[in-house]
């Protein structure tokens, strides 16, 4: 009896010793982290940052999402779960990784009908984009933990030779196949980091840079064309510069240099302190039909000019081309934008004779011409009288 009932035993015996060694995966991962809510996709978020000076934006940020690694777990005889080897993704086993659909572009356009939107306490504003990553099990894919690295690796430059900065971070996603549940995506974490989060996001600046002209007119019979006239201009570029490092930009006047040397300032906008590089040049010295322009300043530039001469000395003052007057005076404030160059014109308007000094100059003259024609009249007379 005993000879009979042996075999499927030693049968029974084999196939519980061989489901005791073979790999499943385990309810936790390697790291000891609550997998998130069974999910087979993720997001990819795309902010770009830019001063409010920008208008117009039209770029294309590259993706791509490569295959890694995995590991499986294994159930011991005791019941306790142990993580598997670490297996390198290679030619051989690409092809058991569950599939990653997804877009590789990413497209950011900021324009009219989406001109983005501000960010709280701040001067800049922001637009954004998404698009979803969905992961696929195979039949071959076996269950285990596969990860992948999402990277962004080329932005492309705009028509405006706008300036973008690169994110370039690479993110690590733990994508799960178990024999019961299917495909979840267990966790997300940056590259060299435990952190957990809950979806992927690249935050790129963008920077267009565009130019400030200031020029001076003067007009009326008794405007002096020849006068020097002194200009005050305060630059405060904007927050967000792509990356840029602008330490000072020079401008000329015919032979005159003036270079604005930028230096960080601490100012309060709304509940946040931010810190802006900030240049003042003073006593710019323009006569009639002199231009001054700054070339190379970012769009967002915050700009203040002064006239010292304005409304003085019997002159009228207009300014043109600002975005408005501070305070209801004469002083132009405004942000150069990136659609065209800033430009303002400061004029000078006095009314009045034309001043060519011969009046003041020949009045001497002309008096004693008087008083010799009055001498003369009287001496006539008085030889007409000792006649009679």
């Amino acid at each position: 009896m005993f000879k009979k009932n042996i075999k499927p035993i030693l049968m029974a015996g084999a196939l519980a010793l061989a489901t005791a060694v073979s790999p499943v995966l385990a309810d936790e991962n390697p790291d000891a982290v609550t997998p998130s809510p069974s999910s087979n996709t993720i997001d990819v978020t795309k902010n770009l940052n830019f001063a409010k000076g920008i208008s117009t934006i039209n770029e294309t940020y590259t993706y791509t999402v490569t295959p890694k690694s995995y590991y499986t777990y294994t159930i011991t005889k005791d019941g306790v779960s142990e993580p598997g080897d670490l297996t390198v993704c290679t030619e051989n086993n690409k092809s058991i990784f569950p599939t990653a659909a997804y877009d590789n572009k990413l497209n950011v356009v900021v324009d009219s009908d989406n001109p983005g939107s501000q960010v709280t306490n701040t001067n800049y504003m922001n637009a954004t984009t998404k698009q979803t990553i969905t992961f696929t099990a195979k039949a071959n894919t076996i269950p285990g933990v596969y990860i992948y690295e999402v990277k962004e690796t080329a932005v492309s430059k705009n028509e405006q030779n706008g300036t973008s900065s690169k994110d370039s971070k690479e993110w690590n996603v733990y994508v799960k196949v178990t024999d019961n549940e299917g495909i979840q995506v267990s966790e997300i974490k940056a590259k060299g980091s435990d952190a957990k989060v809950e979806n992927i996001e690249f935050t790129n600046e963008y920077a267009e840079n565009s130019s400030l002209t200031l020029t001076k007119e003067v007009e009326g019979l008794g405007g002096d064309k020849t006068a020097k006239f002194n200009f005050t201009i305060k630059l405060t570029l904007p927050e967000k510069l792509a990356g840029q490092t602008i330490n000072s930009i020079t401008a000329s006047v015919g032979e005159s240099e003036y270079t604005f040397n930028f230096e960080d300032v601490q100012t309060t906008e709304g509940e946040k302190t931010v810190t802006k590089k900030v240049a003042t040049v003073q006593n710019i010295k323009l006569s009639d039909n002199q231009t001054i322009t700054i070339n190379g300043l970012p769009a967002g530039t915050e700009y203040e000019i002064t006239e010292a001469e304005a409304d003085k000395y019997g002159y009228t003052t207009t300014v043109d081309g600002a975005d408005q007057l501070k305070d209801n005076t004469d002083v132009a404030t405004g942000i150069v934008n990136d659609d065209e160059a800033e430009e303002i014109t400061y004029t000078n308007d006095k009314d009045g004779a034309i001043n060519t000094g011969v009046i003041v100059n020949n009045m001497p003259y002309i008096a004693l011409l008087g008083a010799s024609g009055a001498g003369l009249v009287v001496l006539a007379a008085s030889k007409k009288r000792s006649k009679k």
